[in-house]
């Protein structure tokens, strides 16, 4: 199970308007930080198929057209024409892939989510979860996050094989 932030897909939205919506006063140095930070927004949110449009022979002209740029100069028209024509082409592969992705959001519960999620150590005294068979670290582990999800049973089964390693 991967854990991710949801803004990063707010994120990745927000560069493509930003894009699609350019104009001709935008500097070099703008553009090519947005689009690069659109690029790593794209790896962390894993959009596999959006990261290969960005390899685009379409893509790799408005790169070599802002590289030719002085630092900090204006993109221009025809340039700015082609950053949102591929903006907006680039919009409909990203919310193409988008319903790929799926976001579960974890109900409010009295559990602590983050430690549930990221230290189960923390439930146990110090220093008794290092002392702990992997296994039984493993399983501690996956108990929490049943706990998270609501899946007793699971956590219940979890618990008692963790046991069974002490």
């Amino acid at each position: 199970m991967l854990a991710q932030d949801s803004y990063e897909y707010i994120k990745i939205g927000l560069a493509l308007r930003l894009l699609r919506n350019a104009n001709k006063s935008y500097t070099s140095t703008f553009v090519i930080d947005v689009l690069k930070d659109l690029k790593g927004v794209l790896e962390k949110a894993d959009f596999a198929v959006s990261i290969a449009f960005t390899k685009s022979s379409e893509y790799e002209e408005i790169e070599a057209g802002l590289g030719a740029l002085e630092e900090n100069s204006e993109v221009g028209e025809v340039l700015c024409k082609k950053i949102t024509t591929h903006s907006t082409k680039m919009e409909s592969v990203v919310f193409a892939e988008a319903l790929t992705k799926k976001i579960y959001v974890l109900p409010s519960r009295r559990f602590n989510t983050d430690v549930l999620l990221n230290h189960p150590d923390r439930l146990l005294k110090d220093g008794l979860f290092e002392r702990l068979e992997d296994i039984a670290q493993s399983d501690i582990a996956s108990a929490c996050r049943c706990i998270l999800f609501g899946e007793a049973t699971a956590a219940a089964f979890h618990i008692l094989r963790a046991t069974e390693s002490v």
